[in-house]
């Protein structure tokens, strides 16, 4: 299935659901090159250094009550998911990722939406901030 179907799919039970027991995975490919955040157990930890758009998207989805993960790979994901039991995911990565991440979620009945970036390459990656906003319910 294309990742469209699947928003599709899951949409409406995504809405739902409650911003405080949804997450948003966002790949750390898309950080600056020169980034200078900290690595932690839960991914990285953004200090909010203006240098790429992450930081004051993820300022703004955490205003509304989401959990807002700058991850490595999906493997992480797995802990995460585990640990929080959210109900609700957005995962914003290239397409072999976010195959394996709608299917971890599915085989968890986790309401799953998805974005995939518009440059892949695991560097200096790019995504439709927009299109991640309106899924989230930012402006």
């Amino acid at each position: 299935m294309g990742i469209e179907s699947i928003n599709r799919l899951y949409e409406t039970e995504f809405r739902g659901i409650p911003f405080s027991e949804r997450a948003i995975f966002i790949p750390h490919c898309l950080r600056h090159k020169e980034c200078k955040a900290e690595r932690s157990i839960e991914g990285i930890i953004c200090i909010n250094c203006g240098r790429c758009n992450i930081g004051s998207f993820k300022k703004e989805a955490e205003a509304l009550g989401y959990r807002v993960f700058i991850v490595p790979g999906a493997s992480i994901i797995k802990k995460i998911i585990e640990k929080y039991k959210f109900k609700a995911v957005l995962g914003v990565a290239c397409l072999p990722e976010l195959k394996q991440g709608i299917e971890l979620m599915k085989k968890r009945g986790i309401a799953a939406l998805a974005v995939p970036l518009l440059k892949d390459g695991c560097v200096d990656t790019k995504v439709d901030w927009n299109k991640v906003k309106a899924i989230t319910n930012l402006k």
